[in-house]
């Protein structure tokens, strides 16, 4: 009976001590940079996202970004929206914007936005953390 117990405090204790909690999310483009379509390739590696990006986003520099490039509805844009309260990020949603498309084609390009992603994630530091 009393192993029963002591060997899940021993396990937590070892665990607490000798082991690491180790979440990390990646930083894109720091080796290289896929080529984006309809974009020139004047970017190098690693890759941090223009200050002038992220002013014409709206957004401050220093600030956790995530720049959404559909239309959010229903449960999806009340997931979001209460994900970015809790976690404190910006939300830019360029689908609702009233950007020509000249203009969004600019964001894809300086967000090296892949054809398949409907969202960037920009940390703090400037960095792609997620598409």
């Amino acid at each position: 009976m009393a192993l029963a117990l002591v060997v899940p405090v021993l396990v937590f204790v070892f665990l607490k001590f000798f082991g690491k909690n180790k979440f990390e999310i990646p930083v894109f483009h720091q080796t290289q940079i896929e080529r984006v379509a309809n974009c020139s390739d004047g970017f190098a590696a690693p890759y941090l996202v223009p200050d002038s990006t992220i002013s014409s986003l709206g957004c401050k520099l220093g600030e956790t970004i995530l720049v959404v490039f559909i239309n959010l509805e229903g449960e999806n844009k009340l997931r979001i929206t209460e994900e970015s309260a809790a976690n404190r990020f910006k939300i830019v949603d360029l689908a609702d914007s009233l950007l020509t498309d000249l203009n969004k084609s600019m964001f894809v390009c300086t967000l090296l936005k892949p054809p398949t992603a409907n969202a960037v994630l920009i940390d703090t530091k400037k960095q792609i953390r997620g598409y």
